[in-house]
């Protein structure tokens, strides 16, 4: 009986050792400041790659992305960018465009210098107008129609897809002019970006295309036509998509992307895991209009390829289809590649502005 007081005594002494020993001291909560101020030093030493990892330990604590810190990373990062591609090219158009649409004007007055301080008619001027087009600037709209009948005719086609790119429907009428152009490769341009842009009027000779063209014209203007509404070209279209070639079954595709139903998507979805690359790419980029998890899945898996143009692209159609959501931002913003770099900081700051992410 006294052994058993004797031991019942020592236990109580021995509980809270034992207690505190068996359970861990509580976690203490993650600092957002303190994070936001170590983002910020290795902002300011131009460590961009530890102001990362400051962000992740931060959120390895939380268990959540946090939009505004990463957003701070995301310009910081497209300011770097800018800086490095001198004199500018693609790359600094693409990081200001970005930094503009966030609201920083001056990356938008940047963009106008540079643009106007192009040379005429080069790439160059044609990157940095785009930038501007799809910010809404009426100067870069007027200019894209400068170029489109200034340029030399075996550039017409890739001004003609910057203008489908912007969605400047007022220079569809322009481009409507291009349906009669010598060169195929310019019809077919014309051709897809009447359909995408909506231009009715251009139905009539569309259907002229589509009747007596070559066979490259006819695919694109049936693919306009069914853009716009039309069925008369829908047999056609639906054999090219059960026993076309890949790429031709992708350009088919594209009539349906404002197809009411989704029963075109089981006609090319084999195409996310062809053994080309590109015409996987290409696939989820058509899919992501209908069916965003099936289109993130090879962009995801284009990121870990060791050829950067490759990542780039991905990285391009997940920000650009609004497929990336801030995990994903952050993963682009590691890249080691200043081209998938840009794409993943827009991908961040539009994220941190989007109920969705």
């Amino acid at each position: 009986m006294n052994q058993t007081r004797a031991l019942s005594a020592i236990l109580v002494l021995l509980l809270p050792v034992w207690s505190g020993a068996q359970t861990s001291a509580p976690r203490q909560a993650p600092n957002r400041e303190t994070a936001g101020a170590q983002i910020d030093a290795a902002i300011q030493q131009q460590k961009y790659d530890r102001a990362l990892a400051a962000y992740d330990t931060y959120i390895l604590g939380t268990g959540q992305p946090d939009a505004a810190l990463l957003a701070q990373i995301a310009k910081a990062d497209l300011h770097r960018i800018v800086r490095r591609d001198m004199p500018p090219g693609t790359l600094a158009g693409n990081a200001l465009e970005r930094l503009a649409r966030a609201g920083e004007t001056e990356a938008l007055q940047a963009l106008k210098r540079q643009a106007t301080e192009a040379a005429p008619m080069s790439p160059e001027q044609l990157t940095l107008t785009a930038s501007l087009a799809r910010l809404a600037d009426q100067a870069a709209l007027d200019r894209l129609g400068k170029l489109l009948d200034g340029i030399e005719a075996d550039r017409k086609g890739e001004v003609i897809r910057v203008i489908q790119d912007v969605g400047s429907r007022s220079l569809a009428v322009r481009i409507a002019q291009y349906l009669a152009a010598p060169q195929p490769q310019v019809r077919c341009a014309a051709a897809l970006a009447v359909g995408v842009l909506q231009y009715v009027d251009a139905i009539p000779t569309l259907q002229q295309l589509f009747k007596s063209d070559v066979g490259i014209v006819r695919l694109f203007a049936a693919t306009a036509l069914k853009r716009l509404g039309q069925t008369s070209a829908d047999a056609y279209l639906m054999d090219i998509l059960r026993t076309g070639a890949p790429e031709v079954r992708l350009i088919a595709a594209e009539g349906y992307q404002s197809s009411p139903t989704n029963q075109w998507v089981a006609y090319v979805s084999d195409l996310l895991s062809d053994r080309n690359e590109i015409n996987r790419l290409r696939a989820a980029e058509v899919i992501a209009c209908c069916d965003e998890s099936r289109a993130r899945g090879p962009l995801m898996t284009a990121l870990d390829s060791d050829n950067p143009s490759l990542r780039g692209e991905a990285a391009r159609i997940l920000e650009t289809k609004n497929l990336a959501d801030l995990r994903v931002a952050r993963r682009l913003l590691g890249d080691p590649a200043d081209a998938v770099r840009v794409y993943g900081a827009g991908a961040a700051l539009h994220a941190a502005t989007s109920p969705r992410r």
